[in-house]
């Protein structure tokens, strides 16, 4: 006899914290290849956000590592050029499980560097903002594919419209989607 599994313990629910009216948040979505910026503001009304400022930032290279550096030093300047002019109270940053390549039937041999990526952004962008909180994407993303999150940001904001063309792996509609998402879940 084949001794039964034990039950796994139920995840505790998650406590968001407000979010005020007419806060700034950083919403990033990065890649080894690709990162997605989204500048927005709340506001008190659907879709309770206003854009500020979107940005897709890329590196190139063969060599994933040489690449992870560029895109951190990369997506830093940005973040460092903002925070000039903005008060950064809070970003969020997707961050990557790898349950999402196994659903789609891709290799799980990129979540590594890919959440090395992520965490290198996340440590260069430290001293500039106020909080981070991350978040994966079966967290803020679940039944929702990326194409429609992309529909969803064009017909909602112009400015979106505008750099959709250049948006090829949706970073940056999912950057802004991620925003409208924790944005709704404040209390």
């Amino acid at each position: 006899m084949t001794p039964a599994k034990p039950k796994k313990k139920p995840k505790p629910p998650t406590v968001f914290a407000t979010i005020e009216p007419h806060t700034c948040i950083l919403s990033i979505d990065a890649s080894t290849t690709s990162t997605g910026l989204a500048l927005v503001e709340t506001i008190a009304k659907p879709p309770w956000l206003r854009i500020i400022r979107l940005d897709l930032v890329t590196a190139k290279g063969s060599d994933r590592f040489a690449r992870i550096d560029e895109m951190t030093d990369r997506v830093e300047a940005v973040v460092s050029s903002l925070a000039a002019d903005y008060s950064l109270e809070l970003v969020l940053m997707e961050w990557a499980t790898g349950a999402g390549f196994r659903a789609h039937g891709g290799s799980t041999q990129v979540v590594g560097p890919l959440a090395f990526c992520q965490g290198s952004i996340r440590r260069a962008i430290r001293p500039h903002v106020g909080r981070i909180e991350t978040y994966t994407s079966q967290e803020w993303g679940r039944g929702t594919s990326k194409q429609n999150r992309r529909d969803w940001s064009f017909e909602t904001f112009f400015s979106y419209a505008s750099v959709a063309k250049k948006d090829k792996g949706f970073d940056i509609s999912d950057a802004i989607c991620l925003a409208n998402w924790r944005i709704k879940k404040s209390p």
